[in-house]
């Protein structure tokens, strides 16, 4: 079973999630059976073509060429000399209301 982080970068009143009714929400889920990350740009069922950029990554491009998800194969040794590094989000504002 793999690791799922869910950043929620938008809040309606009272602090409620708003990504259940049509907001994006990324999602970076990684697999350490296989030691695989895919970031989800686009939520739901989405049929896909994929282009390999190399043997560790591919694109899962949509309708319209429409970037959906980037997977990463070899994640700990592509992203992190052995060992997965953290997430930052630099410059995301929370929405207020």
């Amino acid at each position: 079973m793999g690791y799922v982080v869910r950043a929620r970068v938008s809040r309606g009143p009272l602090g409620r999630d708003r990504s259940s009714r049509g907001h994006k929400v990324m999602r970076i889920s990684y697999d350490p059976e296989v030691d695989a990350l895919y970031i989800r740009l686009i939520e739901g069922p989405q049929e896909c073509r994929t282009v390999r950029l190399n043997e560790e990554v591919a694109l899962n491009l949509g309708p319209n060429e429409t970037l959906v998800g980037i997977e990463i194969l070899d994640a700990k040794e592509v992203l992190g000399r052995g060992v997965l590094p953290s997430v930052v989000l630099e410059n995301v504002s929370l929405a207020t209301g």
